[in-house]
């Protein structure tokens, strides 16, 4: 861990005291120099960051240190010496100029990141997370405090930490969500993990603000883990019920459907509108009503599952305008982007919903629910669709 940790410390060195100093000395050494000598320290702060951009400590060390003879006041020529001892590993060294630093305030960042790392040396994962919290919060991008967020996301006391600092709701948070390129599943798997602790601290970012995080666990083959991950941060879920809105209660309530939601593909054929029981039926809520004018079977809708292996019953109402069961509503079940599943005998019961029994594969992590109208039959209502599994 702390060798992991002041390698964060020591890649942000150069960068982010550069990112501080005077635009003039930025430009060149030479001008670096040039400038007047009450403003000179600026200008050895600027080479001091060049050199250790480099990797080259012992010019780093003589830069920074003639910086702190000109200016002795400013916290940034302390931190840079703190780094360049760091390049030399030199930790006692680079310990002694970070505690002087340090007295001058937490404004400079490889400080914030140094402590930051001798906290997660010392197993203060809270301590850890409060420094880097500071980071981010002056510069959510700040790439070595990300890199420090990966660092803490390995341990559960550090997972458990990040969700603290997080429920504060700081300006880091959306990009927590979102800024996922470049992360492996088990990093991904980490994250889903903190976003469902901010849940059970009662934070709830909605179910647009976490579905960046649900489609790449979805990309990496993580279905079972960004269903979790999406029913715990999207209020409008429903629970644990198998499929999502099997009712079809939220039905046209959706400005953008999420990527656990139905989808319809559309198709000219097929007409299709929501529609509500009356009030004193016994079947209340809402049904889709479908029909077709298609030669041949056409999908209504679908949605993603992440059922384990096992086996499964399907069960679904689809009524005519009579009232009564209507066959033309057919259901298909496959592992996700891959093969079929084989559907048991459909059956009826009367006035009671269809039935069907499925079984889910080993290795088939991922599955699609989908429903097709057949041709040569009237319209249809469907709803009541859920999918329990058989013990």
């Amino acid at each position: 861990m702390r060798i992991a940790a002041i390698v964060v410390a020591l890649g942000f060195a150069a960068a982010a005291v550069t990112s501080t100093i005077d635009r003039l000395s930025e430009r060149s050494a030479a001008l670096a120099q040039a400038v007047p000598t009450p403003f000179r320290a600026q200008g050895w702060r600027t080479l001091a960051a060049q050199a250790l951009a480099q990797h080259h400590a012992p010019g780093a060390l003589l830069q920074a240190r003639a910086a702190v003879a000109h200016d002795p006041g400013d916290w940034r020529g302390a931190a840079l010496i703190g780094a360049a001892h760091l390049e030399q590993k030199d930790f006692a060294g680079a310990d002694a100029a970070y505690r002087v630093s340090a007295r001058f305030g937490w404004r400079e960042p490889t400080t914030q990141l140094y402590w930051a790392a001798r906290s997660l040396d010392a197993g203060d994962v809270r301590l850890a997370s409060k420094r880097i919290d500071a980071l981010l919060r002056q510069d959510p991008r700040m790439a070595q405090g990300t890199q420090a967020i990966a660092v803490l996301e390995v341990s559960p006391a550090g997972r458990a930490a990040l969700a603290e600092r997080l429920s504060a709701r700081p300006e880091w948070l959306p990009l927590f969500l979102t800024d996922l390129a470049g992360l492996d599943g088990t990093r991904l798997e980490r994250r889903a993990i903190v976003a469902q602790a901010l849940a059970a601290r009662g934070v709830s970012v909605g179910c647009v603000g976490i579905g960046s995080l649900v489609t790449a666990l979805l990309s990496a083959n993580l279905p079972r883990q960004a269903l979790d991950l999406w029913r715990s941060q999207c209020p409008t879920a429903g629970g644990n019920a198998v499929p999502v809105d099997g009712g079809l209660h939220r039905l046209g309530d959706l400005a953008t459907p999420g990527p656990f939601d139905w989808t319809f593909p559309g198709d000219s054929d097929v007409t299709t509108g929501i529609g509500s029981f009356p009030a004193r039926s016994p079947r209340g809520g809402k049904y889709l009503g479908v029909s077709s004018t298609a030669p041949v079977a056409k999908p209504v809708m679908s949605q993603r599952l992440a059922l384990t292996p096992g086996r499964y019953r399907l069960a679904w109402s689809a009524i005519d305008e009579q009232g009564n069961p209507s066959s033309p509503i057919r259901p298909g079940v496959a592992c996700f982007l891959a093969d079929n599943l084989a559907l048991g005998k459909v059956s009826v019961s009367k006035g009671g919903p269809f039935t069907a029994t499925f079984a889910v594969p080993a290795g088939c992590t991922s599955q699609s629910l989908s429903f097709s109208i057949i041709p040569g039959a009237g319209a249809a209502a469907l709803t009541d669709i859920t999918v329990k599994s058989i013990r």
